[in-house]
C-alpha cells in the first residue's frame, strides 16, 4: 500500500511515525444532523467545484464522492479523538480499488483518492 507521508505541516514522516498507523475505517458514518451539516460545509467551500452535478445518462459510480469525503472525514476524526499521532493509510494504487478489493466491496472508489489529495 502506498501510503501519503504528509502531516497539516507537510512534513514527511519517519518509519516509526508510520508503525502508528491503521488502514481507512471505511464503516464510519453517522446521520447525525449536526454531522451532515459539517460535511456539506466542508464540500461546498472546498470539493463541489471540483465535482460538478452529472445530469447525463450512463454509468454512475455506487457511491458518489461526497459520501466518500464524508466517511474520510468521519474517520480521521475518530482516528484523532482516539490519539491525535494515530496515522490512517489510504490505499493510493488504482489496484486497491479493482473489483473484489477492500475498498470497492464496500462502494468505495479510486475517487477516493482524489479526494485525499483535494483534502491535502
Amino acid at each position: 500500500m502506498n501510503v501519503l507521508k504528509l502531516d497539516p505541516n507537510h512534513k514527511p514522516k519517519l518509519p516509526e511515525e508510520l508503525e502508528h498507523s491503521r488502514p481507512l475505517d471505511v464503516h464510519k458514518w453517522s446521520d447525525f444532523k449536526h454531522v451532515n451539516v459539517f460535511i456539506d460545509v466542508i464540500w461546498d467551500e472546498f470539493f463541489s467545484s471540483s465535482y460538478p452535478v452529472n445530469t447525463k445518462a450512463g454509468n454512475r459510480s455506487k457511491s458518489k464522492p461526497k459520501k466518500q469525503l464524508k466517511v474520510l472525514l468521519l474517520d480521521l476524526y475518530v482516528a484523532w479523538l482516539s490519539d491525535p499521532t494515530l496515522l490512517v493509510g489510504i490505499g493510493l494504487s488504482k489496484s486497491d480499488y479493482k473489483a473484489k478489493s477492500r475498498y470497492n466491496e464496500l462502494h468505495i472508489s479510486f475517487e477516493l483518492v482524489n479526494i485525499v489529495h483535494l483534502a491535502v
